[in-house]
């Protein structure tokens, strides 16, 4: 009997160890998570938890409108009462209605190439992310955010808490995090057409802009912010943009 007790004693006491040696990596592991979020994100941010809805745009003709341009790309603004306009070479353009309603138009952010970021030598985690884009077909920047949108803090199990899951999982999340644009709160949607692609943020009905980011077919990135437009003329502007 002192034997059989003995040996169930070390069983249990061996099985203990071993789930403390699993819980310490596990533990590990997640705090490798949060220095990857750091400590300006929260896991339980609201825009981590929202996930994109495709939204289905009417093409519909515009008949009287401004028609613009800008790097590359051509576009129709729906309005024709337009008092002041501004233009900063082929960087940025800002049209000023009577009515009040804006809108401004800028060659995305000074080349940064996301894909690049995530791609690049220097980070540690170089190889575990660089072959997780290629496994998922990730080739151009609306790829790579409409990828990272769909993730939430629901996909991280710590049951599968892996270094690499974790690397994979949290850099997502911070990757999203650092993509926010404008007011979210009201939703976050993607759409894709012939010519273009892009994200709207939030949805128009308030005084906070509207703000969408497109990408062209040759992955050439666009921010168009909109205040006081309506959908349809957002939807408008949308369909009508052609490469020069």
């Amino acid at each position: 009997m002192k034997i059989k007790n003995m040996k169930k004693k070390v069983i249990i006491i061996s099985s203990i160890a071993c789930i403390g040696v699993l819980a310490g990596l596990k533990i590990n592991n997640f705090l490798i998570g949060q220095k990857i979020l750091g400590s300006d994100t929260s896991i339980k941010s609201d825009f981590l938890k929202i996930l994109p809805i495709k939204m289905n745009i009417k093409d519909t003709k515009v008949h009287r409108g401004i028609t613009a341009s800008l790097a590359g790309i051509k576009f129709i603004i729906p309005k024709i009462d337009t008092f002041r306009t501004f233009r900063l070479r082929e960087r940025y353009c800002a049209f000023h209605f009577l009515d009040s309603a804006q809108l401004k138009v800028q060659k995305d952010s000074s080349d940064v190439d996301f894909l690049d970021i995530l791609n690049s030598p220097s980070d540690a985690n170089y190889n575990i992310i660089r072959s997780y884009l290629k496994d998922n077909n990730i080739s151009s920047n609306f790829d790579l955010l409409l990828f990272s949108y769909f993730k939430s803090p629901d996909d991280i199990s710590f049951f599968n808490l892996s270094r690499e899951n974790t690397i994979i999982q949290y850099s997502f999340l911070k990757f999203k995090d650092l993509t926010e644009a404008g007011n979210t709160k009201n939703g976050l949607y993607y759409f894709t057409l012939a010519h273009i692609k892009g994200f709207q943020y939030g949805r128009p009905g308030s005084s906070v802009p509207t703000v969408l980011r497109i990408y062209t077919n040759d992955n050439e990135g666009y921010l168009f912010v909109f205040t006081k437009f309506n959908q349809e003329q957002i939807d408008q502007v949308i369909t009508s943009i052609n490469d020069n």
